[in-house]
């Protein structure tokens, strides 16, 4: 079972190593990597919601950032943008219907 497992992640890295290449280094400047950073550091945050399936579009965006920032991939990294809009407008409208719907059952219940 071993062996499969290291032979299926061997298959996963090697499909990484080729599609990963340096390329479009303006996503890859000081100045890019501290605003990635930034932005790394609030999907953090994200990822402390305790809502129900909400942490896996921000693990996600961390993921792409986090392979693009190790290759110096700017095509990733601004996939990875875009995947940290995504999440954050999904966390965002999940929160607020939450908040929403719980504001009348409170009220019922605490009267």
């Amino acid at each position: 079972r071993i062996r499969w497992a290291l032979l299926k992640a061997a298959r996963a890295l090697g499909w990484c190593e080729r599609f990963l290449k340096t390329r479009h280094q303006l996503f890859c400047t000081a100045r890019a990597d501290r605003l990635t950073g930034t932005a790394c550091l609030v999907l953090s945050l994200v990822l402390l919601v305790p809502l129900p399936l909400s942490n896996l579009l921000p693990a996600f965006a961390l993921t792409v950032f986090a392979l693009g920032m190790v290759r110096r991939d700017g095509i990733v990294i601004a996939s990875g943008w875009m995947c940290w809009i995504f999440a954050l407008t999904v966390t965002h409208l999940a929160t607020t219907a939450l908040a929403y719907g719980a504001t009348p059952l409170l009220r019922a219940l605490l009267g």
